[in-house]
């Protein structure tokens, strides 16, 4: 396969079940779009050892994104609240829903936050490693 880059689609979780994960305290907040990516389809091997490059260390928001659009079983929702630059995600890892809640002194440091503290409370990297170490990394994207 080529390294070029192609526009991938993201699995989002439904408004409603999300909503009714995050409620109440981001009930007014703003829907992160959440549309597309894009990922280069080379040959990276399986999910797991994919998310876990060196590369992904300081990118925990974008590896969330990513992950949406390469696992079947994984989909994300993710809001923020522009005033206070926070930002809330619900993520369907598998059967479980999880959220988390981020903050910073910036957009950019509160979107790191969240996906660290989702990373940290639902065990991603575990869960991967036993559910999708031998997942290809290009099997499941869908492709628009």
């Amino acid at each position: 396969m080529d390294s070029e880059l192609y526009h991938c689609t993201v699995r989002k979780l439904p408004k409603d079940e999300a909503l009714a994960a995050l409620q109440p305290q981001c009930i007014n907040w703003i829907e992160f779009p959440l549309d597309t990516i894009d990922l280069l389809l080379n040959e990276c091997g399986g999910v797991y050892e994919w998310a876990t490059l060196p590369y992904w260390r300081r990118k925990r928001f974008s590896l969330l994104i990513a992950l949406a659009a390469r696992v079947p079983d994984f989909f994300i929702y993710l809001c923020f609240n522009h005033s206070e630059d926070e930002f809330a995600v619900a993520a369907k890892i598998g059967d479980k829903v999880f959220t988390a809640m981020g903050s910073g002194s910036s957009k950019s440091k509160a979107k790191e936050a969240v996906a660290d503290n989702l990373f940290t409370k639902a065990d991603i990297l575990v869960w991967l490693k036993k559910n999708h170490s031998n997942t290809n990394c290009v099997t499941h994207l869908l492709i628009k």
